[in-house]
């Protein structure tokens, strides 16, 4: 569901220049599915179908 991201807001997207300093990792559930989401940059850089065990 979400690995439409690396795509629409891939590095040098519209969406990208909206936060060029963002670094993140973040999990997103849709029903029972979790996605690990990398953000570097602004941009989406991966997308992770899991089960994930997030750091604390």
């Amino acid at each position: 569901m979400f690995q439409d991201l690396t795509r629409t807001a891939a590095p040098g997207s519209a969406l990208a220049a909206m936060a060029p300093q963002l670094d993140m990792r973040l999990m997103l559930r849709a029903g029972d599915t979790d996605t690990l989401v990398t953000i570097r940059e602004g941009a989406v850089t991966a997308t992770d179908s899991g089960p994930h065990v997030m750091a604390s």
